[in-house]
């Protein structure tokens, strides 16, 4: 069995994410355009909206870093397999965070609408700010990495090191657009040069001797 279809779908993966969360930041702009209460924003149909999209979004940004990392894995050597980590890591915790504010968020409105209204504190905000934390790092690091292995274009790993660096405001739009629009210009580019053989080969390698 070859991985070369998986990383080739992991271009489609980052394009659709890159898709997703864009929109999601400008239905964020509309949403957060009000002077309703907290309680009762997450509630209305672009709220909910935006936070459903940026969890498909980033569903699809998990799947897509792998295929993204594959591709350069050989050429990006510790560096890479770091932000990586990092990027997975960070990503995943954050992607917990928009699944709590689209499913749960919208029910403690409906029974508890005091716990919206007071600022976070304690370990919500510490929980917060590490997954925030190490989504921005791990971002910045994987863009630096692609950087220097000269795999995607160069000028999307400054693009994606920018938006890495963005991404700790990463839960007020715009702020994720940068980053979206850097792994967008990755997947478009596996899509269309999707030469993956020494990637392919390099995975197949460590998954023998695994075995």
């Amino acid at each position: 069995m070859t991985l070369e279809p998986l990383i080739r779908r992991a271009g489609l993966a980052s394009l659709v994410a890159a898709v997703l969360i864009i929109i999601s930041q400008f239905v964020g702009l509309i949403a957060y355009t009000t002077d309703l209460s907290m309680s009762e924003l997450v509630k209305t149909a672009p709220a909910m909206l935006y936070n459903i999209l940026k969890l498909a979004g980033f569903v699809m940004l998990l799947l897509g870093l792998v295929g993204l990392y594959a591709r350069q894995s050989a050429a990006g050597g510790i560096l890479g397999s770091i932000g990586f980590l990092v990027a997975f890591s960070g990503t995943a915790l954050v992607t917990g965070d928009w699944w709590f504010e689209a499913f749960v968020v919208p029910w403690l409105a409906d029974v508890a609408p005091r716990a919206l209204e007071v600022p976070p504190s304690g370990t919500l905000i510490a929980g917060g700010m590490t997954g925030f934390a190490l989504f921005a790092l791990g971002w910045v690091l994987f863009g630096i990495a692609s950087f220097r292995a000269r795999v995607f274009p160069r000028w999307a790993s400054i693009v994606l090191i920018i938006g890495g660096l963005l991404g700790y405001q990463a839960g007020f739009p715009p702020f994720l657009i940068v980053l979206a629009l850097g792994v967008g210009w990755m997947g478009y580019w596996l899509q269309k040069h999707g030469e993956v053989k020494e990637s392919v080969e390099t995975i197949e390698m460590l998954l023998e001797i695994e075995r």
